[in-house]
């Protein structure tokens, strides 16, 4: 069953390839009904939206758009011998200026604290979706919406940026527009 951690792992590679768009020219998901990282599942003419769904709509917000420098300082953890950053973002700017960023927050239990700052760029407001769960949360077709995108409000927004704490295991779409 495709989990709230197959979410993690599915913002996780778009962040990583928005990150490398100058290498990475297209990126397609291979299987997209009844496999393996399904966006959605069938049982007849009955039809679920996967937690990986919700990844991609949140995404799509990127496509077309200007990369934009951008990193995050967080915590790191050790999985397998190796350092893991607990925070991995991507952002992208619109032809209207509007930037688009998207943070994962990979740890199964604890949230995690940042403050953006954007460079020259006054901000006007900010809009955000979170997808968040236990990471092994998921959609069935009892409870078709276990796991779903909803409002995210617990930002604080300044002048050049905004301050937040994501929850643990969530993927979080931040729309920024200026003035």
């Amino acid at each position: 069953q495709n989990t709230m951690r197959d979410a993690i792992v599915a913002g996780l590679t778009l962040n990583i390839f928005n990150k490398h768009s100058d290498r990475v020219r297209m990126a397609n998901i291979a299987q997209t009904v009844n496999v393996l990282q399904s966006v959605a599942l069938t049982d007849g003419a009955d039809m679920l939206l996967t937690p990986t769904y919700y990844v991609f709509k949140m995404y799509k917000d990127h496509q077309n758009n200007t990369l934009l420098g951008s990193y995050l300082t967080s915590k790191e953890y050790e999985a397998d011998h190796r350092l893991y950053p607990q925070l991995l973002e991507s952002a992208s700017m619109d032809e209207n200026g509007v930037i688009t960023a998207t943070v994962v927050n990979t740890s199964e239990t604890e949230s995690a604290a940042f403050k953006t700052q954007i460079a020259d760029y006054a901000v006007k407001s900010v809009k955000a979706e979170i997808l968040t769960g236990a990471s092994h949360a998921y959609n069935s077709f009892e409870t078709k919406d276990s796991v779903k995108t909803r409002s995210f409000d617990a930002f604080t927004v300044s002048g050049d940026g905004f301050e937040t704490e994501i929850p643990a295991c969530s993927v979080v779409k931040f729309t920024v527009s200026h003035e």
